[in-house]
């Protein structure tokens, strides 16, 4: 099985939606099989077959990069004049 990353799209109604690979391919799981932490953009390691999640696991490393990444832009928008997050 490979190995890819992922993303935890949202959680509706107890199903997360989880989007997979470069194409971002949706998958669907109960919101009670998600590792234990994972929330709203929470990068994921997923193994899946058949169109479906076999095994996942959190990527801390990636997750708080892209918090950061995330949080750095927000912060330069803030910043600029006229600009609807200042």
């Amino acid at each position: 099985m490979i190995t890819e990353r992922a993303v935890l799209d949202r959680i509706e109604d107890g199903i997360a939606v989880i989007l997979v690979g470069k194409n971002e391919e949706e998958y669907h799981v109960k919101a009670t099989e998600l590792p234990e932490g994972a929330t709203d953009g929470t990068i994921l390691d997923v193994q899946a077959t058949s169109g479906k999640i076999q095994d996942m696991t959190i990527n801390h490393e990636e997750t708080a990069d892209q918090k950061a990444r995330i949080s750095a832009k927000m912060n330069q928008l803030k910043k600029k004049k006229g600009g609807r997050f200042s």
